[in-house]
């Protein structure tokens, strides 16, 4: 007997057995009376696990993480992205992680306003299409 823990087989089966413990009644309405087809299970599980992924959209870390490569990039400080300086490389930093921000995580631009200590979202509107036009540029 293997002590190493559960197999594969099992594992997959009590994954399948959870999987459709949570979805079935979504897929089952009473009065259909049937079972939902692996596909749909499938089809509500990828859907579910997309939802549960874009859940940290909430939290400010991943934002952070992203603000911090754009200013070691462009050797910035943060304090000098989220400040007022318009200085080129500042400005190339902010606008670059005001882009991957809302590319990567699908920030709002006012969210990223926030985050950035900027007055009004149209800023970052501006950033996100300057430094989209400058990477079809190259």
């Amino acid at each position: 007997m293997n002590h190493m823990g559960p197999t594969i087989e099992a594992t997959m089966k009590a994954k399948a057995k959870a999987v459709r413990g949570i979805f079935l009644p979504v897929s089952q309405p009473r009065s259909l009376g049937r079972r939902p087809t692996p596909y749909e299970i499938t089809k509500q599980f990828i859907v579910h696990e997309v939802i549960a992924v874009n859940r940290h959209r909430s939290s400010p870390f991943p934002a952070q993480t992203i603000i911090h490569q754009a200013a070691r990039k462009h050797s910035v400080t943060v304090a000098e992205m989220k400040g007022a300086g318009r200085y080129r490389n500042i400005v190339r930093a902010r606008q670059e992680a005001m882009y991957r921000i809302r590319m990567e995580l699908g920030y709002s631009f006012p969210q990223i306003a926030k985050m950035l200590n900027r007055s009004d979202h149209t800023t970052v509107m501006h950033g996100f299409k300057a430094h989209k036009k400058r990477l079809e540029a190259v």
